[in-house]
């Protein structure tokens, strides 16, 4: 997929991102973590598995189906690229008849390099530990990551020169 503004993102068949590109600097490329599509069952309390499945090039872009028996999930993505972002959508839904919470994560590779997180448009840190809490995380809930979420609907990440990303969700979707 590739949007107008040179960012250029590849799926592998396995549903993996192998890499990212702005402007044809690489900004990341896979390597032993896991990326792309991942699910969580809250109630499990198991660790995020890949989505995979199959996926299949479409006219409009890229869908991804899987069904996931072990935990009884379905899973369908769409990834367009539109102007200068791209879109995912997608839905999880259950195939045992239960209700329960599943974690949703979008997992993208990006380089060792000095990245700056930006914990809002007019405040960034850079290195430190990973696990380090971010300054807007909400703490205490029954979703995310560990019982945390961001306050905010969008996520950015910059490199001198290598670029940066920028990871949104709509407002009218629910988290």
């Amino acid at each position: 997929l590739a949007t107008n503004d040179g960012l250029h993102l590849n799926l592998a068949a396995t549903g993996a991102i192998t890499s990212i590109d702005s402007e044809g600097k690489g900004v990341g490329s896979a390597g032993t973590s896991p990326t792309g599509l991942l699910v969580r069952d809250v109630g499990k309390d198991g660790p995020a598995v890949n989505v995979g499945g199959e996926i299949k090039q479409e006219s409009d872009g890229i869908r991804q189906t899987a069904r996931l028996e072990d935990l009884g999930l379905a899973v369908t993505a769409t990834y367009r690229a539109d102007g200068s972002f791209i879109e995912v959508q997608g839905a999880v839904s259950d195939t045992r008849g239960e209700d329960r919470a599943v974690t949703v994560y979008f997992a993208l590779p990006v380089s060792e390099a000095p990245w700056q997180w930006w914990d809002s448009v007019a405040t960034s840190r850079s290195g430190g530990d990973a696990e380090e809490a971010l300054g807007n995380f909400e703490s205490g809930v029954e979703y995310g990551l560990r019982g945390e979420h961001s306050r905010y609907p969008i996520g950015a990440v910059t490199c001198p020169e290598q670029g940066g990303l920028t990871l949104a969700i709509r407002m009218d979707e629910p988290v």
